[in-house]
């Protein structure tokens, strides 16, 4: 299907070209085994393995991206870097997981989370001493404790912790809705949304009630749920005091101290009048 599709997961690690079965990949590869001259380049001297590569590389100090996605318009300086960005689209996962079956879009993906079945945790917290598999993962964690938020959007100046919720948030400027439902093709803002999405058409529930076993959609309506059994009401009227689990019930409530006070000021007004027409 892959030669319909023009998918080409397997990439040379030499020189990025990119190929659609392992077979082909591994017959390119004696390509870069013969000998033969390197060719270095005229900006920064590194050593390259052919021209062909030369060209590729030379796209660094050019800022050179020909390779551009029809759907959403993001150009990459390489052929394969385009293919695999389509995964981002199509939601084609070609490498899974032999531990679990999880799959993903991209091998470096698969990588990471073959690290989350080890045990082994030797990056650590200097502050916290919690512990991580990866060792982003602790870095990212130490914005937590030092408030860090490197990454700035260029359009209203809002900060953020990580990258990715800086470009998801980016969208909320240009509308650019690139996640598609494969269902009923409905399209969102971010994948974190398409996700919750998917629910309503697969029926999964993966957050369950530890108390109870009702099962929910959300983690947000599992923490709502929770506090019925734990009796926790966060949320009070400044008027009268009493107490809600839902903010939604709350606001309700509080139009009901509205509605009162108004009726309140017109008796009130209505009094003065009478009591100056006297």
């Amino acid at each position: 299907m892959r030669s319909h599709t023009g998918v080409k997961p397997y990439t040379c690690d030499i020189c990025n070209k990119s190929f659609p079965r392992p077979g082909a990949l591994r017959r390119h590869q004696k390509i870069h085994n013969k000998p033969a001259s390197r060719v270095p380049c005229e900006v920064c001297g590194k050593s390259l393995a052919s021209v062909h590569v030369l060209e590729v590389h030379r796209r660094i100090h050019t800022g050179e991206k020909p390779f551009e996605c029809q759907l959403c318009g993001r150009a990459f300086r390489q052929v394969g870097g385009l293919y695999r960005h389509m995964r981002s689209h199509s939601g084609e996962k070609p490498f899974s997981c032999s531990v679990c079956n999880k799959s993903f879009p991209w091998k470096q993906d698969l990588t990471r989370h073959m690290k989350y079945h080890s045990e082994e945790k030797p990056f650590s917290c200097s502050v916290c001493q919690k512990r991580f598999i990866i060792h982003n993962d602790m870095m990212t964690h130490m914005r937590s404790h030092t408030g860090e938020k490197p990454f700035k959007c260029l359009v209203c100046g809002k900060m953020f912790t990580r990258k990715f919720q800086m470009q998801e948030h980016a969208r909320v400027h240009t509308g650019d809705k690139t996640f598609k439902c494969e269902f009923c093709e409905k399209l969102f803002l971010r994948r974190s949304l398409l996700v919750v999405h998917r629910r309503i058409h697969t029926g999964e529930k993966p957050f369950k009630c530890s108390f109870c076993g009702k099962q929910f959609s959300q983690c947000a309506s599992l923490n709502t749920h929770t506090k019925i059994h734990t009796g926790e009401k966060p949320h009070s009227c400044s008027v009268c005091g009493q107490s809600f689990i839902q903010r939604s019930n709350l606001v309700t409530h509080m139009t009901r101290h509205e509605k009162g006070s108004k009726k309140f000021t017109k008796k009130t007004q209505h009094r003065s009048i009478l009591h100056q027409g006297k």
